[in-house]
């Protein structure tokens, strides 16, 4: 919400419940929605899980995958200061990772992922509450309010994905953080927005870094998923990532 009223400091204007359902590109590119359009000079698409093949070209070089968090019910300051007392984020280095932080209500923020079987779990408070209690189990007497989850999109590399769209100068995207986008999104995007003005040595960087098609995602992403898992984990416990 705080991005989102900065953006409209700067003129920006936002429409929600406005789904894209057809691009098209040109000199002008004009992007339709069921009651209207919009027209530019540049686009960029940044849509991430959400895409829905919009953008083939984009669409064949991510999967999606799943993510969960859990919010604990307020907690007192004696349980903050013992597990933050600066109030950070916090992630540990495992490949599928454990996150957590404190929100303004003075609860605790915890997600995570399956580590190695991609599915979706079918109590979420209880799953997401296993993990934490693995972290912090003096929380075991601390109730779960609320749980959810949603997709992210992964790339192969598990590296972000910046650049335009070959044969359209004017078409930008960036995509693919695979879970790690609360840090590097800041400065992906910073340089991405380099590249849209006059361009810059370290988008030309980045943005040359080679995207992979991801194939049988549409049929067989779950198996997919499951694998790219077992052998990131694999590789990390290898590694110490444990």
């Amino acid at each position: 919400m705080g991005e989102a009223q900065a953006l409209a400091g700067h003129g920006a204007r936002i429409f929600e419940f406005s789904p894209a359902v057809e691009v098209t590109y040109g000199e002008t590119i004009k992007v339709r929605t069921p009651k209207g359009s919009v027209t530019a000079r540049k686009l960029l698409w940044a849509c991430d899980s959400f895409l829905n093949g919009l953008e083939p070209e984009l669409h064949r070089s991510t999967i999606n995958t799943y993510a969960f968090q859990c919010v604990t019910e307020p907690l007192p300051d004696a349980l903050i200061e013992r597990i933050s007392p600066i109030r950070g984020a916090y992630s540990d280095i495992r490949p599928v990772i454990d996150y957590f932080r404190f929100t303004r209500e003075n609860r605790l923020l915890f997600g995570s992922a399956t580590p190695y079987i991609e599915h979706i779990p079918s109590d979420l408070k209880a799953w997401n509450r296993a993990l934490m209690l693995k972290v912090f189990p003096y929380l075991q007497d601390v109730k779960i309010d609320l749980a959810w989850g949603g997709p992210m999109a992964c790339s192969p590399n598990l590296f972000p994905q910046i650049g335009s769209l070959p044969g359209h100068g004017n078409v930008y995207f960036v995509q693919g953080y695979t879970g790690f986008g609360v840090t590097p999104s800041h400065i992906i995007c910073k340089i991405l927005a380099e590249g849209m003005a006059e361009g810059s040595p370290r988008y030309d960087l980045i943005s040359s870094i080679r995207r992979s098609t991801v194939i049988g995602k549409d049929h067989a992403r779950p198996l997919i998923v499951s694998a790219g898992k077992i052998w990131h984990q694999a590789s990390g416990f290898a590694n110490g990532r444990r």
